[in-house]
């Protein structure tokens, strides 16, 4: 089943007259990979929305939707605490696009359900703006990691390189992003060493090293600022003409993202070495073992706020 951008347009029409101001009154996990809201709006109204990649479609179905998940998933968890009893506000489509926000508001606060119905690529992601952080309380929360750990410093990540541009000499310092999608992370163009005093010093000719899907894992908070970017692309195949580009010029793609902060990540220089190891204290040894004498030195994870510029 193909939804184009028409579709989710009449489709975000439909569910404004029908289901906005609406109270949901119980999230369920239809499957693996489909989530239902039965919404009361001056009646009982059951929206569906699946990212199966053949079939990935939102729409209000006609007969009550049954649960056929035993152990709710994380995403379901978060639905039942954020979204369930919650008030649909508003159905919006961004221009063109096959995706819909569900913003929702209850006694959890403000929040967003993205539903992207983009065939293999569809996704539905959870936002919570109340958990959304300004920069300096960013910048705070950083510092306050870095004291915990006795720490120096933290890091700022303010740029990244466009990493399907890379030099030819540099093509060895491409570090994969997951092992499906082959996506890379370019090497760090401006980031910083952030002391507890505010100081700030420049590190030249870094990498973060090792990054996959689990480091996402160590996301401490968000910002409440999103910022969009824009980048040439080149496709892995060559192609200049992939994913819908009309001439010979080199297309360009839009990222928007928040400042992120992560608990920790490695960074190596450019080439492809680890930093200087931090020297820290032993672990801690369990109950009736011996705890080695001395220092050692661990890989150099630091705590690094990434605020995309």
């Amino acid at each position: 089943m193909y939804v184009d951008a028409v579709t989710t347009a009449a489709v975000a029409d439909e569910l404004n007259r029908l289901v906005v101001g609406g109270r949901v009154q119980d999230v369920i996990e239809v499957d693996d990979r489909s989530i239902g809201l039965e919404i009361y709006a001056g009646g009982r109204h059951y929206l569906l929305m699946t990212v199966d990649p053949q079939a990935a479609r939102v729409h209000l179905v006609p007969d009550r939707l049954r649960r056929g998940r035993r152990k709710p998933s994380p995403l379901g968890q978060l639905l039942d605490k954020y979204v369930d009893g919650a008030r649909l506000q508003a159905v919006t489509q961004p221009p063109w696009e096959r995706i819909l926000h569900l913003d929702f508001s209850g006694h959890a606060g403000e929040t967003r359900l993205i539903a992207e119905t983009m065939d293999r690529r569809s996704n539905l992601i959870l936002t919570v703006e109340r958990d959304a952080r300004t920069p300096e309380q960013l910048r705070g929360q950083l510092l306050a990691l870095v004291a915990e750990r006795g720490g120096e410093f933290g890091i700022v990540v303010r740029r990244i390189g466009n990493p399907f541009f890379l030099a030819p000499e540099n093509q060895r310092n491409r570090r994969l992003f997951g092992n499906r999608d082959k996506t890379v992370v370019g090497p760090i163009v401006a980031a910083y060493k952030v002391y507890p005093d505010g100081r700030e010093v420049l590190l030249r000719s870094v990498v973060v090293a090792n990054v996959n899907a689990q480091g996402f894992r160590e996301i401490l908070a968000a910002g409440n600022q999103r910022r969009v970017v824009h980048r040439p692309f080149r496709p892995a195949s060559g192609n200049r003409f992939a994913f819908g580009a009309a001439s010979s010029e080199i297309p360009l793609i839009s990222l928007v993202t928040p400042a992120l902060l992560f608990e920790e990540l490695t960074l190596s220089d450019a080439g492809g070495e680890d930093l200087q190891p931090m020297v820290v204290k032993p672990p801690r040894q369990g109950a009736g073992e011996k705890t080695s004498p001395g220092l050692y030195l661990s890989p150099p994870r630091y705590p690094i706020l990434y605020t995309m510029q």
